[in-house]
């Protein structure tokens, strides 16, 4: 049975769903109880775990034949053909990784609502790339050209960053619980 849902992926290219399973919770526990499950479009479970050996995993992207995936204070890469780990990227300074945007240039955002922090990530390499004392606790995200659209879990801002210059535009508020985004 799927456990603590956080996120869903649809990989259009192989047409299913990944869902991504906390275990137990609390949601930023170090206890490898939690996995990740492959489902139909219909909503059938495919592959109850997919992929183990994973401590509570939240936000997805896809990159060509690989899954990439928040894991508390790592980013997880997934072979999609064989569903094993393939690399970890710690990131020091995450408290709470949540959410994963890609770029078209394939640079990956990444959220860490505990911080007020997003990262970036190319090329094996994680850089802070923005950091708000006041941003609320960043956690959804979707990359729209050159903007970053963000939901911020505790203060209910909707905002977009611009990524040339991390000039930030609030759109909304009053959405307290913000969580995922999507086109």
């Amino acid at each position: 049975m799927l456990k603590t849902c956080e996120s869903v992926f649809y990989d259009e290219e192989n047409d299913v769903i990944y869902v991504s399973n906390i275990g137990n919770v609390p949601p930023d526990a170090k206890d490898n109880d939690g996995f990740m499950s492959k489902i139909s479009t219909t909503g059938k479970i495919l592959e109850l775990v997919w992929v183990s050996e994973i401590h509570a995993p939240k936000g997805m992207g896809k990159i060509g034949n690989k899954l990439y995936v928040t894991d508390i204070d790592e980013l997880v890469e997934i072979d999609i053909s064989s569903g094993k780990i393939t690399q970890r990227y710690p990131i020091e300074g995450a408290k709470f990784l949540n959410d994963i945007t890609i770029a078209k240039d394939e640079t990956i955002y990444i959220s860490d609502n505990r911080s007020n922090k997003i990262y970036s990530f190319k090329n094996g390499e994680a850089t802070l790339w923005l950091e708000k004392e006041d941003f609320g606790g960043p956690n959804g995200l979707l990359s729209q050209g050159n903007k970053i659209m963000i939901a911020a879990f505790t203060s209910g801002s909707f905002l977009n960053v611009n990524t040339d210059n991390q000039e930030i535009q609030e759109l909304a508020n009053g959405i307290i619980g913000g969580d995922g985004i999507a086109a």
